[in-house]
């Protein structure tokens, strides 16, 4: 799919001029998306980028042997079926091998309180519901309203 990578460089005038049917201007994942999804369709395309390194938001970096995630540091919606397991089966060809995230897949304290996040829009309405009993309909419009952008 790649045909050359130039790394840390701006390209020269004219570089780029008729070699490619697209450019992508900046590599995070919206950018890198729609780079992959023209290339499985056959076009020729640029991914520009003024960082040194590729990813935007979906990459971590390193200080004194830590490790930070910039962004994104977890992802849901990967069973099968999923839409973003689906995207990322097409644009990976099924390569990317997701790791389960566990129970619980997050942990909030506030309040010398601790709630820990469960896996799972159903695990997770009923255990708000169970931690908010006096907020039930409030958490019921919510999980309705996420249900309906997840059908959009």
């Amino acid at each position: 799919m790649t045909r050359g990578v130039l790394v840390g460089r701006a390209p020269a005038p004219g570089e780029v001029g008729d070699a490619y049917d697209a450019v992508v201007i900046g590599s995070g994942i919206g950018g890198l998306t729609t780079a992959v999804c023209l290339a499985r369709e056959g076009r020729k395309v640029a991914v520009f980028e003024q960082h040194y390194t590729a990813g935007g938001y979906t990459h971590a970096y390193r200080r004194r042997g830590w490790e930070w995630d910039v962004g994104i540091h977890y992802v849901g919606q990967l069973a099968p079926r999923e839409p973003v397991r689906a995207l990322s089966d097409y644009l990976t060809d099924g390569a990317l091998r997701w790791a389960p995230l566990g129970h619980p897949y997050d942990e909030y304290r506030l309040a010398g309180e601790v709630y820990r996040a469960p896996v799972g829009l159903a695990a997770y309405q009923a255990a708000l519901t169970a931690r908010f009993p006096a907020e039930r309909s409030g958490v019921e419009a919510l999980f309705k309203l996420v249900a309906r952008c997840r059908a959009t």
